[in-house]
Formats: structure tokens, sequence, C-alpha cells
């Protein structure tokens, strides 16, 4: 015969039992509440994966503004006119991979709470 945890006192109790023989928590409570806490944790899991995803689908646009500021900066003509705007250009670039970097250790320590 399985053992089963209350969920008002957390006890091992038969899975054939009317009630908890610890609490006193009757039958037809405990699976409304066995039930209502499943779909609770399947909701978090589900909230927690969509959280996980769109943090990777920014953390990879944020990487890819980065790499397409850079490439331009490259690509772009070195005149003494240009520097200031390729400084600027690099300052941006800058910024857009480590947001891209803050994004993607987020979703790292995000995975591993999981």
């Amino acid at each position: 015969m399985p053992l089963i945890h209350c969920p008002d006192c957390n006890k091992e109790i038969s899975e054939s039992a009317i009630a908890c023989p610890h609490c006193g928590l009757p039958r037809p409570q405990y699976e409304r509440m066995s039930r209502d806490r499943r779909q609770a944790e399947d909701d978090a899991a589900a909230a927690r994966k969509e959280r996980l995803r769109n943090c990777y689908i920014a953390a990879t646009v944020l990487f890819v503004a980065a790499a397409t500021l850079v490439l331009v900066i490259l690509m772009g003509g070195w005149t003494r006119e240009a520097l200031p705007l390729k400084g600027k250009l690099f300052l941006w670039a800058a910024l857009a991979g480590g947001a891209g970097y803050g994004v993607l250790r987020y979703a790292q320590r995000l995975k591993a709470g999981a």
C-alpha cells in the first residue's frame, strides 16, 4: 500500500486513508488541496520557462545589435571626421553587449534556480 504526504501536516499517510490520522484533514479536502498545489506548481514552472525563453531572446537581440554596431564601425571610413561617431557607436556597442551579458547571466541564474 503506497504512502502519500498530507498537504496540511506533510506526514506520510496511507493512500487509502479517509482522513489524515495526524491532523484529521479529510480526504476530499486533501485531494482538492493537492490538485490546486499541483496546478500552481505547473503554472509557476510554465511562467519560469517563458521568462527563461524571453531572456534568451533578449540576450540574442542585444548581442546581434552589438555585433552589428562593431561591423558598422569596422566597415566605415577611417577619416578624422568619422572618429567621434565611431567612438559613440563603440560605446553603444559596449552597452548593448554588456546588457546582453547581464540578461544572459540572469537567465543562467533563473535556470539554476529551477
